[in-house]
């Protein structure tokens, strides 16, 4: 799941307009609850001619301690495209697209630039928590 979410941060942050943005977050959302599979997004996209590069060992992976932050921003990217808040879904899309590799999670120095260049600027430029930082995880 988190390689999905960088793939679905560059899909929707390359045209945040799209009419099938919001149809990828209910996906997002609907992966999260266990009602669709990462198949079943692939397959919605590959039949809209949208080709991917997965790597399917890694598809429903999220670390537990990040699980805060995929909820939160995947529901926030749902909300932001049902009401049409094209800039504020612009801004999330930019965060997952330059998501740190998984094992760079338990790199201090990573998840503090990270925190701090991307979603520490997302949430002060909206002035609220709208994502929360990543955690830094000890192995």
């Amino acid at each position: 799941m988190w390689e999905i979410l960088v793939k679905m941060g560059v899909i929707l942050r390359s045209d945040i307009n799209n009419d099938i943005n919001p149809e990828i977050a209910a996906y997002l959302k609907d992966m999260l609850y266990g009602t669709k599979t990462a198949d079943d997004l692939i397959g919605m996209l590959k039949s809209r001619h949208y080709r991917l590069e997965i790597n399917y060992d890694d598809l429903n992976t999220i670390p537990n301690e990040e699980t805060a932050f995929a909820v939160h921003s995947i529901n926030a990217m749902y909300d932001a495209l049902k009401s049409g808040n094209t800039d504020l879904a612009y801004d999330i899309a930019d965060v997952w697209q330059a998501l740190p590799e998984i094992h760079l999670l338990s790199d201090k120095n990573s998840v503090d630039s990270f925190n701090s260049v991307y979603i520490s600027n997302v949430n002060s430029k909206w002035k609220k928590d709208i994502i929360p930082k990543l955690l830094f995880i000890r192995k």
